[in-house]
């Protein structure tokens, strides 16, 4: 990765700290950044996504933990390096428990902070390779349930290569029997959500009156006989993909 797509946001509740390290992490090319309190670093990681953060531990509005806590469930795949200049042995064996990628106690050469920062971007590249070759191997082995040489037929499967790439809905038309179940696999096992589930609904075979309560589930009490909660379709499908037949 080139430093000019590396997307660095510092937050510190001292503008001089920001000034510094804006400047700095600049001049070596990087694009970055800046929040003065945690609320709006949590804003500013979730919009820009960003690949590191450099985070103080104590701001205004939320700690360095909570804003470390929320990029690890919102932006899992971003670094964090944690600064402060009141350093406790309980909080960086926290702060690392929590994922971060190191602790920096205030104040720190300019010489160090760069250094882990060409860490975190090596860490960052290998990543990203390596999901490049994941995927490139998993798309060789989708389809090869799927053949013909008809061109409006490759033309769909292409179609489904893209748009495995998009989280999003697609309608998938055609008549009984020319496989749009299987090109709903092809772009559920080209697509981030592969590791989640694939389930197939046959909307037809379920009854007018019971088709909300299969999608959508219900709780307890929510009507005579309902005795427990009851996830539907939808929910159980998160993280994976739901045909909708």
């Amino acid at each position: 990765m080139t430093p000019a797509r590396v997307r660095i946001l510092v937050a510190d509740d001292e503008e001089t700290v920001i000034t510094v390290l804006t400047g700095a992490l600049r001049s070596e090319g990087y694009t970055v950044f800046t929040a003065t309190g945690g609320e709006a670093a949590c804003a500013t990681a979730d919009r820009e996504q960003v690949h590191l953060a450099l985070v103080d531990l104590t701001m205004p509005d939320r700690s360095g933990l909570e804003v470390l806590k929320f990029m690890r469930d919102r932006v899992p795949a971003a670094r964090v390096i944690l600064m402060t200049a009141y350093a406790s042995a309980e909080t960086a064996v926290e702060a690392m428990k929590l994922g971060a990628l190191d602790y920096l106690i205030k104040p720190f050469s300019m010489d160090e902070l760069k250094l882990q920062i060409r860490r975190a971007v090596g860490e960052l590249a290998l990543t990203q390779e390596n999901r490049a070759l994941r995927r490139a191997v998993e798309q060789t082995a989708v389809g090869e349930d799927l053949l013909g040489q008809d061109k409006a037929f490759l033309a769909s499967v292409d179609l489904a290569h893209r748009l495995s790439n998009d989280d999003s809905t697609v309608l998938i038309t055609g008549e009984t029997g020319t496989g749009k179940e299987l090109i709903a696999r092809l772009l559920h096992r080209g697509s981030a959500r592969r590791t989640g589930q694939f389930l197939a609904v046959n909307c037809a075979a379920i009854p007018e009156s019971m088709l909300e309560r299969e999608l959508f589930g219900h709780e307890k009490g929510a009507f005579t006989g309902a005795d427990q909660a009851r996830p539907g379709l939808v929910e159980a499908a998160e993280d994976g993909t739901l045909l909708l037949d």
